[in-house]
């Protein structure tokens, strides 16, 4: 009965996750400016449900000199739109050490994690209200990995999955004891 139930649902939420890629991570990123590229730090969302209202996304300005410090920026977008580019105060020290990824490094986007989250939030008999999301790069020899931490309906954490950009597989979590049974 719960492979069926499984089998039921993976078309579902597949379809659900293609709807959602517009607003996701990766459609987020493709909206920054070029003098951003390649220099991603971070990408944060919360309250997603699935998808956040807005992704809030941790730059280096890129400049010729690589060897002396750039401005780290923030950028706020929403639905595809860039609606706020500032420097960000302090947090070139927060950043030391992380590495910079682009929308090419991610193949696996947010709908397509928040799919995996449901799976694990199912498998477990927990209801997900909202997600927030979290990309970063530990190095540049590193993948990026998602961290997805889950509320309930009340607000409250149920657990969190760290995720590799890269493959999608999960390689670390919390609050889900039992991994749902994939079907091949």
């Amino acid at each position: 009965m719960k492979h069926l139930a499984l089998f039921l649902i993976l078309p579902l939420a597949a379809a659900f996750a293609q709807e959602v890629s517009p607003k996701g991570a990766v459609a987020a990123l493709s909206a920054v400016p070029p003098q951003y590229t390649g220099r991603i730090l971070q990408i944060t969302g919360d309250k997603g449900s699935p998808e956040p209202k807005q992704w809030v996304i941790y730059a280096r300005v890129s400049d010729d000199d690589d060897s002396t410090p750039s401005t780290v920026h923030t950028i706020v977008v929403s639905a595809g739109q860039v609606i706020s580019d500032n420097p960000a105060a302090n947090l070139l020290e927060v950043f030391r050490g992380t590495g910079y990824f682009g929308a090419p490094d991610i193949q696996e986007d947010s709908g397509d994690i928040f799919l995996t989250m449901t799976l694990y939030a199912t498998a477990n008999n927990k209801i997900v209200n909202t997600i927030s999301y979290k990309l970063i790069r530990n190095n540049n020899d590193a993948a990026p990995i998602w961290t997805l931490t889950a509320f309930d309906p009340n607000g409250m954490e149920i657990g969190w999955l760290k995720i590799l950009a890269s493959t999608g597989a999960v390689i670390d979590q919390k609050g889900f004891p039992k991994a749902p049974s994939i079907p091949n």
